[in-house]
């Protein structure tokens, strides 16, 4: 057991610090090929998928520690997949409650309720896509660790992080 759990954190840190340098890379790329001004605007879509991941209250957190002082114990099995049936449910009401809400500011915007001169609102379905797919990481995270399949974790952060340069090397 204790071999097994040294691999999988060997496995994480080199994962982990491989992931800081595609990201450190992936940084200097957009730094690089956007300029100051359009640098600005995709810091500001950053900050913003970053607060969509605020969006879920806290439910991860509260169903991480619901779970964990509930694992283990047979009886306790139906409540732990309600807990986590419930977390989903939640994060979907709140994920198409924020589809619906960037809908309308593109809709106002297309209609010409407002202006918006920070950002091409055509760009808000990216957006919240973006957002989406964060939160759907968060969500299996969170129940990866809790059932301690921290391999599955170290594959999804790297490919992921692989992914998101591909992306932004090929769109930047």
């Amino acid at each position: 057991m204790s071999s097994h759990l040294i691999k999988v954190g060997f496995s994480y840190i080199l994962t982990k610090y491989f992931v800081i340098g595609i990201n450190f890379v992936r940084s200097l790329v957009v730094a690089t090929a956007l300029g100051p001004a359009s640098l600005g605007e995709y810091a500001l879509i950053v900050l913003i998928v970053e607060y969509i991941n605020y969006s879920n209250l806290g439910i991860f957190h509260a169903m991480n520690k619901e779970v964990s002082i509930s694992i283990g114990k047979d009886e306790k099995k139906n409540y732990i997949k309600q807990v986590i049936n419930n977390t989903f449910s939640f994060q979907a009401l709140n994920s198409l409650f924020l589809g619906l809400l960037f809908l309308l500011f593109y809709l106002l915007e297309l209609y010409g309720f407002f202006e918006n001169k920070v950002f091409d609102s055509k760009y808000l379905i990216y957006i919240f896509i973006l957002g989406l797919v964060y939160q759907i990481k968060s969500f299996i995270f969170v129940h990866l660790r809790l059932f301690d399949e921290f391999t599955d974790i170290i594959k999804i952060e790297l490919l992921s992080s692989i992914f998101v340069f591909i992306g932004v090397y090929c769109f930047v």
